[in-house]
């Protein structure tokens, strides 16, 4: 399973998890898409780890994008702890 990780939800799930968490940037621009290997790595790591995905394009998730640097996508940051 992906989950979805917006400005809204990144709290509870990305800094106060217990697992760590993968999330893939994305935005509609990017020239690659590929959500099966993502699915993949949801299942295979289910239990174990968050895979998730975010929108760097969406205007709510800037602020998050900026504190992290991401600026081109696709980009993937692994998180453990709340930390990077």
């Amino acid at each position: 399973m992906v989950t979805l990780i917006s400005a809204y939800n990144f709290n509870a799930v990305v800094l106060n998890a217990i697992e760590p968490v993968l999330i893939h940037f994305w935005s509609f621009l990017s020239p690659s898409q590929d959500p099966t290997l993502m699915q993949e790595l949801g299942v295979e790591y289910a239990g174990r780890a968050i895979i998730g995905k975010m929108d760097a394009g969406a205007i709510d998730n800037f602020n998050i994008c900026g504190t992290y640097a991401v600026d081109s996508v696709p980009t993937f940051l692994i998180f453990k702890g709340g930390q990077v």
